[in-house]
């Protein structure tokens, strides 16, 4: 440990009210990457209202720093609002992940941000620690953003190191009592892990395309994944029977990525693309036990397909989904509305396409979610003359990130009712949850027209959390669809 230094704070805002959503393998594998150097660290993974527990922290032990790892999202308020706080307390500021990324220069003009640190932070981290302790200006760190002397400085770019086994996150740095939960259906242990980098394909609307280094696919040798595997095992209080494989594309080389999935020798859940889906595609599925496939297909309109750069079309998606239809497996299809140059006739494109596909495949839902514009990626330039003004501060992109909509005549109210309704039509797999028809067929037919100018899904949420309430009173528990998990 380094002598007389004082500690490093992480800091990453959680999404969820209760729980979390994914461990904050961002700042894990930044804070293993610091102690590894000999500094001290301790990661704050907090909830809304948890900001206090920082604030203490730094009272009573000033740190180095307080590094934050930032992402487009409703946690972006946050923090904002803890920087600006440490900051006035007199602390050294970093700011870091995808959003500080996106647009250093926006981030470093914030009197309360005092350094960024550009993409993975593995290696600059520390040399940055250093810089920050002996209090010297970090001008030979690449893809570092600070400030000299009020002018702003963004340090040339380096290569991102080709073999990633020398990094691992920071177990120690978390509880994992915090993190171990049951599969959905499933009542079994999960534990989520890292075993791959970066996505080699090229959605526009996607923020691996900010920078081509994020394109290069890397995966973590058969060896790491099994020394991991076997330290997890030991060191969770409860043996994960599944592993959720987390990563922008862990199959950008597929049989590489199948490499890793045969060696979990256990349950899995991942995601994957549509266009590997085929018979050989589904034999592995059942030899490897999947038991969740996300996949990315953004719309069925072949307008906005093009527009996306997707690889596939409509009828490849519903091939996918018939194929996959007799294997038990919780399916999961991701759905994006209000892009740009979309029309009412390519959302009603992806409602046709929703109702086809639930109703060949028991086993599938879909995630849905309005267009979000990041900067500097290929559809930015399309989003601006479209009439999209940008967030001329961080401010504004805390509170403008969904805001795309309005280009459409559209807004979070009304978002919020559509939201509604898409949960209750195709929110949950036809095997676990189905409507009446004549239920079913009303909300399609109001879905369908996206008006919402009427408040009628604000009764339909009220009636649903009161139904959710007395089901989780009485303890009961619906009965699992999916077969028990084999040792």
């Amino acid at each position: 440990m380094k002598a007389n230094l004082p500690p490093i704070y992480l800091v990453s805002s959680e999404v969820w009210r209760q729980g979390y959503s994914f461990l904050p393998f961002g700042i894990m594998f930044v804070g293993k990457a610091l102690v590894r150097a000999g500094f001290s660290v301790q990661l704050f993974h907090l909830h809304q209202g948890e900001e206090k527990l920082l604030y203490q922290a730094v009272l009573d032990k000033p740190p180095l720093f307080v590094g934050f790892s930032t992402i487009i999202g409703s946690t972006l308020k946050r923090d904002i609002e803890m920087s600006r706080v440490v900051k006035k307390m007199g602390q050294v500021v970093v700011w870091g992940g995808v959003f500080a990324s996106m647009v250093p220069e926006l981030v470093l003009k914030e009197d309360y941000v005092d350094y960024v640190v550009i993409g993975e932070g593995e290696l600059i981290a520390p040399r940055l620690a250093e810089a920050i302790a002996h209090r010297e200006p970090p001008k030979d760190i690449p893809d570092v953003g600070w400030k000299d002397n009020g002018e702003i400085k963004i340090n040339p770019p380096s290569g991102w190191v080709e073999d990633i086994d020398q990094f691992e996150p920071g177990w120690e740095l978390v509880d994992p009592s915090l993190y171990l939960r049951k599969f959905p259906y499933l009542e079994e242990y999960y534990w989520q892990v890292y075993f791959t980098r970066g996505c080699p394909k090229n959605c526009s609307f996607c923020y691996n395309r900010l920078d081509d280094r994020r394109r290069h696919w890397r995966a973590h040798s058969l060896e790491y994944c099994r020394s991991q595997l076997k330290f997890l095992d030991k060191f969770l209080p409860q043996k994960p029977k599944i592993i959720s494989l987390l990563g922008d594309n862990p199959f950008g080389v597929p049989e590489k990525g199948w490499e890793i999935v045969y060696e979990l020798k256990r349950p899995w859940a991942g995601v994957g693309r549509l266009e590997l889906v085929g018979e050989d595609f589904l034999k592995r599925v059942k030899e490897t036990r999947a038991v969740y496939l996300g996949f990315g297909l953004e719309s069925a309109s072949p307008k906005m397909l093009k527009i996306y750069n997707k690889e596939y079309a409509q009828d490849q998606a519903l091939s996918a989904v018939e194929l996959l239809k007799d294997y038990p497996c919780l399916y999961d299809i991701g759905m994006i509305f209000f892009g740009p140059e979309e029309e009412l006739e390519d959302r009603r494109e992806n409602l046709r396409f929703m109702e086809q596909a639930r109703k060949i495949n028991p086993y599938l839902y879909f995630a849905y979610n309005p267009f979000w514009v990041f900067p500097k990626t290929p559809l930015w330039e399309k989003c601006l003359k479209q009439g999209f003004i940008p967030p001329k501060n961080i401010k504004e992109w805390s509170e403008r990130f969904l805001d795309f909509m309005e280009i459409h005549h559209f807004n979070r109210r009304k978002w919020a009712r559509a939201q509604t309704i898409l949960y209750l039509l195709y929110g949950r797999p036809r095997v676990i949850f189905s409507l009446p028809g004549w239920v079913h067929q009303a909300l399609y037919r109001r879905l369908y027209n996206f008006q919402f100018n009427f408040p009628l899904e604000e009764l339909l949420r009220v009636s649903m959390r009161g139904m959710n309430k007395l089901r989780r009173g009485s303890g009961k528990k619906s009965r699992s669809p999916f077969p028990p998990l084999s040792p």
